[in-house]
């Protein structure tokens, strides 16, 4: 594995006895701080450095394995996700089909949502980018241990509510919040992250699920991958930032 600034720097995959302990014993920390972008009013919530287990031991191939990570810097994550009227103030058009300001945007490509991130970036100098996908899915739990899978879906279905499988987007800022603060981050759209997939590493992988989806397919963990020239509907983002 490869360590990044501001992602994980320690992944092992356990035996189930240490995963045991492990699922009881993760340090975290709750987020303090709220930082806003220019123009767009754009808020981000600081995650916590700390370590969770992420992954799944029975699910698909890319979400294997269950593995212990360890978070050594916090790092800012998006409150929501991006909204229409945010993309719209930086990029000057809206690919979305079903429109609204509030709602998020959707129809980008990965490689759409570089160029916004750079753009946007250069209104206050901010390296602003994709979460990974170990960032986003530790930022999704917000603490929480990892339950056994038919006991997670049941969870992760009742805690997203109408969000799941209604075939509608929502407001971003009208979605639950998880115990961080984080909003839609079960099943309002997809939402492309910065990694490759270690099967078709030419492609880019989404996490959250989205409003269409059955709840299998809004687990923390849950993961597709695409071209990053891909467009659908549903499909959207969330920025991230290194803290300072």
């Amino acid at each position: 594995m490869n360590p990044a600034r501001g992602g994980a720097l320690l992944a092992l995959v356990l035996p189930a006895a240490v995963m045991a302990m492990l699922l009881t014993s993760a340090f975290v920390a709750r987020p303090a701080g709220i930082l806003t972008t220019p123009l767009t009013g754009l808020e981000l919530r600081l995650v916590p450095a700390g370590s969770a287990v992420l992954g799944d031991r029975t699910g698909v191939d890319r979400e294997h394995p269950a593995r212990s990570v360890t978070f050594a810097r916090p790092f800012w994550i998006g409150e929501c996700e991006v909204t229409q009227a945010q993309w719209r103030a930086v990029m000057g058009s809206d690919p979305s089909i079903v429109t609204g300001d509030d709602l998020p945007v959707e129809r980008v490509s990965w490689y759409d949502c570089q160029e916004f991130l750079a753009r946007l970036g250069t209104r206050d100098g901010r390296a602003y980018r994709l979460p990974r996908a170990d960032e986003w899915e530790y930022a999704r739990r917000a603490g929480s241990s990892a339950l056994p899978v038919a006991d997670e879906e049941r969870a992760f279905a009742a805690a997203a509510g109408r969000y799941v499988h209604r075939r509608a987007l929502d407001p971003a800022a009208s979605c639950p919040a998880n115990a961080w603060g984080l909003r839609g981050m079960e099943g309002n759209a997809w939402e492309w992250v910065a990694d490759s997939d270690a099967t078709y590493p030419e492609r880019r992988l989404m996490c959250g699920g989205s409003c269409n989806m059955v709840p299998r397919w809004c687990r923390p963990e849950a993961r597709l991958c695409y071209p990053p020239d891909f467009i659908h509907e549903r499909r959207g983002l969330r920025i991230a930032l290194d803290a300072e």
